[in-house]
């Protein structure tokens, strides 16, 4: 249980401290990161707002910012 509140310690600190770049490395190299809407979840309608398929996507996109 630690190491979750470790990575879920890390993963504040990284957005807090407006750190970006870093947080793609808080993912293994085939993760899915997706945002839904409550209500499209509560719906059961599979469609997100926002969706990568890898860590390198999420890289991508924190470099274009």
């Amino acid at each position: 249980m630690k190491a979750v509140e470790d990575l879920h310690s890390r993963y504040c600190h990284v957005l807090d401290d407006d750190r970006l770049e870093e947080w793609p490395e808080l993912f293994t190299e085939s993760a899915t990161y997706r945002i839904a809407t409550a209500e499209n979840e509560s719906r059961g309608l599979p469609l997100p707002v926002l969706s990568y398929g890898s860590r390198a996507m999420m890289r991508d996109r924190v470099q274009s910012l």
